[in-house]
């Protein structure tokens, strides 16, 4: 590191920490610019993590918005720009349905090479309602900054897939009742 301190801490916060933080995240670092550009969705997102509201949420509840958040702001646009990079400004309502649409499929490989398309409904609905939540708290926070038209909100979220048939809800009998509340009070549940 050498005699000089100030060589060494500029070494270290913008070489080595930067390089650590890259191997530990086996490159997922890399892909988040070092700088936030204002009025990005990146910033958003900051000024979200950032407000009192925030940490009014619990811990789980948190976790989930923050990978919702990531899973839009690192999503790939065909010009090999990042989602989370794009300015709040230009979102319209069809940007972020393609986005969605996007995020909705995944597509990968089975064990024999061939490419398995899945749907993750949750995971993306989940990812729209924490983009929604940022973009309310971003809006209060930065009136001026934030547009007052929210593009996450309405979305029309559904639970599942069009052809997805409705799973029937199984119902307990009385006798199944009674037996539950016997279990439950016999370990200690009242």
């Amino acid at each position: 590191m050498g005699q000089d301190y100030a060589a060494a801490v500029d070494r270290a916060e913008n070489v080595l920490l930067p390089a650590f933080d890259s191997w530990r995240s086996r490159g997922l670092t890399d892909m988040v610019p070092a700088g936030v550009a204002p009025g990005s969705f990146d910033w958003l997102a900051g000024v979200f993590k950032a407000h009192q509201k925030w940490k009014e949420i619990d811990h789980k509840t948190r976790r989930l918005y923050e990978q919702g958040l990531s899973l839009f702001a690192n999503h790939r646009l065909k010009d090999g720009t990042r989602a989370g990079s794009k300015q709040i400004s230009d979102f319209t309502r069809g940007f972020v349905d393609a986005v969605y649409a996007k995020l909705l499929v995944v597509e990968e490989k089975d064990a024999d090479g061939n490419i398995v398309r899945r749907e993750r409904r949750r995971f993306a609905n989940a990812a729209m309602v924490a983009c929604r939540r940022a973009w309310f708290v971003g809006q209060r926070a930065e009136e001026k900054k934030v547009p007052a038209i929210n593009p996450f909100s309405r979305m029309g979220l559904k639970a599942r897939a069009p052809d997805q048939a409705v799973r029937d809800t199984p119902t307990a009998t009385w006798e199944e009742l009674v037996a539950f509340r016997a279990a439950a009070k016999g370990l200690g549940y009242n």
